[in-house]
């Protein structure tokens, strides 16, 4: 399902990934609070038991779904079309942008370097 990317011949892909940046991680801060904002809203309606609870109900159910179903398309979708990737690659990594382009790419001697630097332990 992954794509090949120009850019910088760095070997064999040993794995890709997705790489998301800010905005992702407040799309993911967003699902995480309607996902709870809803929990409570569905034991109130529980507690309280208003009128047409069940339709309420329904409805404080699905927008969760309809959230969680676009954010598992756009997964595929990014998935298939390689863009927003981390490729993984036997000499170096290479990210690519929203348009599938190559955004950054090093080689792996750069990161053993940096780790040996910092002292980090790495495999």
């Amino acid at each position: 399902m992954a794509r090949q990317v120009r850019g910088p011949d760095f070997g064999a892909l040993h794995r890709s990934s997705s790489v998301i940046g800010i905005p992702g991680v407040l799309w993911q801060l967003g699902r995480r609070f309607v996902l709870v904002f809803c929990v409570v809203l569905l034991v109130g309606l529980v507690v309280m038991r208003p009128d047409n609870a069940l339709v309420k109900a329904a409805i404080v159910v699905g927008i969760p779904l309809v959230i969680y179903g676009i954010a598992f398309s756009w997964r595929r979708l990014a998935g298939r079309l390689g863009v927003c990737q981390c490729y993984l690659r036997a000499d170096g990594v290479i990210v690519t942008d929203l348009f599938g382009r190559v955004r950054d790419a090093f080689a792996g001697d750069l990161v053993r370097l940096a780790n040996e630097k910092i002292g980090a332990s790495g495999a």
